[in-house]
């Protein structure tokens, strides 16, 4: 059985992972998880439904609204960065998903492979950050670095199998986003969070809209 520790729990990747353990409880456990604490709720229902050894939660505040709304027996609460921190470095598992948006995963994700765990990598922004001392110190103690996100998951499975001296290079379409049609004289970066089409910040809507994380060539190379 493969022990879980998924950061970012709350986003649509760690739900979905969330799901595959639910079904298949004799292949998986979770036995941490941590999210930024937005959404007390929703971690409260989802430490209800998984019931993990160890919750980390970025936000001290958010955290004290969850242990409130948790029921005894509940599971070890880890507050902060720190918090992030240790849950992936000291709880003993054997596969850490980074799936926390932006820098916020950089410390936990580099955390997990100094500690020789296995990581699955969703956080694209951690790779451009810092890819040569992730995978570095990933050589260093013999531990994979399993892209599983998007773009690059399918670039790791299209490579898996072949020597790189068999491969040229590796071509990425973008689907265009919201200026496919529109010149980009008339495109100022103030207008792109005016044409997002889902919840995010600012300087993420701008990223989307010029394909940035899609198509930066460094974390599809650092991927393998």
């Amino acid at each position: 059985m493969k022990r879980l520790i998924v950061l970012g729990v709350t986003g649509s990747v760690g739900r979905r992972t969330l799901e595959l353990v639910e079904h298949f409880p004799d292949e998986f456990r979770l036995e941490g998880m941590a999210a930024r604490g937005s959404n007390p709720e929703l971690v409260v229902d989802l430490c209800r439904r998984y019931r993990p050894r160890v919750l980390a939660l970025s936000d001290p505040d958010a955290m004290d609204a969850v242990a409130r709304a948790l029921p005894a027996p509940r599971p070890e609460l880890l507050s902060g960065p720190a918090g992030l921190v240790t849950l992936a470095e000291q709880v003993d598992a054997d596969v850490v998903l980074s799936a926390i948006v932006g820098g916020a995963g950089l410390l936990p994700t580099m955390a997990a492979i100094k500690s020789g765990k296995s990581v699955a990598l969703a956080n694209k922004e951690t790779l451009v950050m810092a890819g040569s001392l992730m995978t570095a110190a990933a050589r260093e103690r013999g531990v994979p670095l399993l892209p599983v996100d998007s773009e690059h998951c399918a670039v790791f499975q299209c490579l898996e199998g072949h020597n790189r001296s068999e491969v040229r290079r590796v071509l990425l379409t973008a689907s265009g986003g919201p200026f496919r049609s529109v010149r980009p004289s008339l495109s100022p970066p103030t207008s792109a969070p005016a044409k997002r089409r889902w919840a995010s910040p600012s300087r993420g809507a701008v990223s989307r809209s010029c394909q940035f994380t899609a198509c930066t060539g460094r974390p599809a190379a650092w991927s393998k």
